[in-house]
């Protein structure tokens, strides 16, 4: 399937957010060596710092998931198969794949994966 130009817009916005979830990753990366090479201060100072360095990996994991969703959506836009369920092969509405980008699936179906998970 050739990319389709009905998702020239998003596809801008995802490369955007990845841009920016990139540089974010990266200055954090700098923040954690610093706080990493503290060796100095109190129990009380180390503690902070160590709770720090916890955080930032905790917020970078997600955000390196985040990443490999918008990787995943970009490449359903080259594939032509952005917009469509995982699940049932059917369109996944515009409304909401605009404020859910990254959603694989449709209503009806992420209803049925949440009733799955919760069972």
């Amino acid at each position: 399937m050739a990319e389709s130009k009905e998702w020239e817009e998003m596809k801008k916005l995802l490369i955007e957010k990845r841009n920016y979830l990139l540089s974010k990753m990266s200055g954090k990366n700098s923040v954690d060596e610093s706080a990493s090479e503290r060796d100095h201060g109190d129990d009380s100072d180390k503690a902070t710092a160590s709770r720090e360095l916890e955080m930032n990996y905790i917020l970078n994991n997600r955000e390196r998931q985040e990443i490999k969703g918008i990787e995943k959506a970009l490449h359903k836009i080259k594939e032509g198969a952005y917009g469509i369920c995982e699940m049932c092969d059917e369109k996944i509405g515009k409304k909401r794949l605009m404020v859910l980008p990254l959603t694989p699936y449709c209503r009806d179906c992420q209803s049925e994966v949440e009733m799955q998970s919760k069972s």
